[in-house]
């Protein structure tokens, strides 16, 4: 961190982002994305297999 660098809990503004550091969180986000979205295929496809394994457990634990 640099001298300059203030805190956000701190009473003074904070500093303003460079483009590079904007340029880096839009790639950040656009990953986050697309992680997010091969997760909730893969959460998708497993959902079936993940109920019938719980069917199973409770038949038994409950029989």
């Amino acid at each position: 961190m640099l001298p300059g660098d203030r805190f956000p809990s701190g009473n003074g503004p904070k500093k303003p982002l460079t483009k590079k550091q904007l340029r880096e969180l839009q790639k950040a986000y656009a990953h986050a994305e697309e992680v997010a979205e091969e997760v909730a295929e893969l959460e998708a496809d497993e959902k079936p297999d993940q109920e019938k394994e719980a069917e199973e457990v409770l038949k038994t634990q409950f029989l």
